[in-house]
């Protein structure tokens, strides 16, 4: 949940400031896989390791990281222009 605050937090931001936080995201992230969490948490964080990941290389998160990190359901409601970050902090309020 921090890692996604981060991440809303970052949204404002000037671009030194996005940065940031993303990496600061990006380190709470490691920090909670490496504590071995339940599996839906453990999806959930993955996705928003992706999430992060996506943000740092300057490329446009999509549904695909939702896949990729193991959640299908949630992938499968989305529309194809859903915020992503905003559809995986709903989908995390519910893991945890």
């Amino acid at each position: 949940m921090y890692a996604l605050a981060e991440l809303r937090l970052a949204r404002p931001g000037s671009p030194r400031d996005q940065q940031e936080r993303w990496r600061a995201a990006q380190d709470v992230v490691r920090m909670g896989l490496a504590a071995e969490p339940t599996p839906s948490v453990r999806n959930n964080l993955r996705a928003t390791e992706l999430l992060v990941a996506d943000y740092l290389a300057g490329r446009k998160p999509s549904v695909r990281l939702l896949y990729r990190a193991g959640l299908h359901d949630v992938a499968i409601h989305a529309k194809s222009d859903v915020d992503v970050e905003t559809l995986l902090g709903d989908s995390a309020t519910k893991a945890a």
